[in-house]
């Protein structure tokens, strides 16, 4: 594999510091990012994601697949975030089975500005990795880097955070009083680098190292984290040999098949589930209308019993009919409501539903309302994993 560069931005118009890992004892260079783009040619380019603007998180989060884990983490993450989760650009991983899931969480404005950058210079980026994750670390101690009046800190295997160096301080101490502190502080400090004062912990000094010679040590135990995924991810890079895409047609075929037998499945539940629907159509029709004895087509049957109903309603402005006639006509027009069972008192009709939402069975209460002047009124409702069952009253006024 091709040894590659690593890089960070600096202030200042489209400027960088890069390190080609490749040749580390050239040491560290400065340039614009065009300058790099004339040296990289097609060399693999690791951007070191400052600390400054990423968010390192842990949780807990009971699921396994990745697709379950990618639509929860928005939710889980929403009072941990400054802004709307729709503001973010996530990355996750599992370090360990069934352990915690460490997440990187990023402006995605920030994100795609940089990525417009680097395009408009002609580079393109393999990786982003998070600035604190590049620290050298011991479970127990916190890592430090001091430079500039800002600082870099890692205090667990998966998070860290940055900022202005007065700030590193404060984070020490509360990182002590909570008990994630427990070892000494590595502090690398360039020269006239902050001064905390007494320090809860034991401070162990270091050489002061430059940044990206220190980072380049431990890049790829960050790459669990790497920021560049989903929208944002590096595109393939092409071959022109065939045998090089079979593993990727490989994988295509199983998930077609893998598709297609999802597709057959589903079509197969549909079809018990449509078969479970006619027959409950089919005990309800015989229960409302128990003098059709012989059913041809439930829909026509019934809006032919209907028209009957609206006809004798003429006559006979009250009784069960002409209420089970004012109900049958918004139960027609609304299929996504169903009927499980009416009862009759001589007075009030009362009818059970099973509806998708209470908003659904709110309108479907003003519709029988409106109709032929009765009241409706709900007597009851709970909600059940399918939507909320309820029973509603109609009666004439």
């Amino acid at each position: 594999m091709t040894e590659p560069i690593l890089l960070r931005e600096l202030s200042g118009p489209q400027q960088a510091q890069w390190l080609d890992l490749a040749a580390p004892a050239d040491g560290v260079h400065v340039g614009g990012l065009r300058e790099l783009a004339g040296l990289a040619r097609e060399r693999p380019l690791i951007l070191v994601w400052p600390a400054a603007s990423i968010l390192l998180l842990q949780l807990d989060l009971p699921l396994r697949g990745a697709g379950q884990i990618a639509k929860a983490l928005p939710y889980a993450l929403e009072d941990s975030l400054a802004l709307d989760v729709e503001a973010y650009h996530f990355s996750w991983c599992r370090a360990a089975r069934d352990g915690a899931i460490a997440v990187a969480a990023v402006d995605r404005q920030a994100m795609t500005a940089c990525m417009a950058r680097f395009a408009a210079a002609g580079l393109r980026l393999s990786m982003a990795l998070p600035e604190p994750l590049l620290l050298p670390w011991h479970a127990g101690e916190c890592a430090m880097l001091l430079e500039g009046g800002s600082g870099v800190c890692r205090f667990g295997a998966w998070l860290g955070g940055g900022g202005e160096a007065d700030l590193c301080g404060v984070l020490l101490e509360k990182l002590h009083a909570d008990g994630q502190l427990r070892g000494s502080l590595q502090l690398w400090s360039a020269p006239g680098g902050a001064d905390f004062g007494p320090l809860p912990v034991e401070v162990q000094a270091r050489e002061w190292r430059e940044p990206l010679a220190l980072y380049a040590e431990q890049w790829r135990a960050a790459t669990g984290l790497n920021l560049l995924v989903g929208a944002y991810a590096p595109p393939s890079r092409r071959s022109g040999s065939l045998k090089a895409w079979l593993p990727a047609a490989l994988i295509l075929l199983a998930a077609l098949l893998a598709q297609l037998a999802g597709q057959w499945n589903l079509q197969r539940l549909q079809q018990q589930q449509l078969q479970a629907l006619e027959a409950d159509s089919e005990a309800l029709f015989r229960q409302t209308f128990p003098e059709v004895k012989r059913l041809v087509n439930i829909k026509a049957q019934a809006d032919q019993q209907l028209q009957a109903l609206h006809e004798q309603s003429r006559h006979n402005a009250g009784g069960f009919l002409a209420l089970l006639h004012v109900a049958g006509g918004p139960l027609m027009e609304a299929p996504q409501i169903r009927l499980q069972g009416l009862q009759f008192d001589g007075e009030v009709l009362r009818i059970k539903l099973l509806a998708p939402d209470a908003a659904g069975l709110e309108q479907f209460k003003d519709r029988l309302s409106g109709e032929g002047g009765t009241q409706a009124d709900i007597v009851a409702a709970t909600g059940v994993a399918e939507g909320v069952e309820a029973e509603i009253a109609i009666r004439q006024n």
